[in-house]
């Protein structure tokens, strides 16, 4: 037997679907008048054409990245991790740890200099 439905669940998702896209549409709407009296009618028409550029660059990726996300998944979960680049099972753990190590970093405690402190 099929469970039943849970309209509120549907429903709940499709607000959030739909503040998700046209919730930055909106903020950008009635952000325009304002940026245009801050920045001039010059100036926010170079903001536009730069932010229109921006996002004509982002979909010329024509899905090279997921498409080589996937293929290095499948090569990975193949175990040929010769074709995938990696030279071992534990380069990749080393990899991950470099590149988080920056994250880990504790903050400054309130009050310090960001500063070198000279010797």
């Amino acid at each position: 037997m099929p469970e039943p439905i849970d309209t509120r669940r549907h429903f709940t998702g499709m607000l959030a679907g739909s503040a998700a896209r046209f919730g930055p549409l909106a903020i950008a709407i009635l952000l325009a008048p304002l940026l245009i009296r801050t920045f001039g009618e010059q100036r926010y028409g170079a903001y536009v054409l730069a932010t229109s550029v921006a996002s004509v660059l982002l979909l010329l990726d024509l899905g090279l990245g997921p498409a080589a996300e996937k293929l290095l998944a499948e090569r990975l979960a193949a175990g040929s991790t010769a074709e995938a680049g990696v030279r071992g099972p534990r380069h990749g753990r080393r990899l991950a740890h470099r590149l988080s190590a920056p994250l880990a970093t504790p903050l400054p405690q309130r009050g310090t200099s960001l500063r070198p402190v000279r010797a």
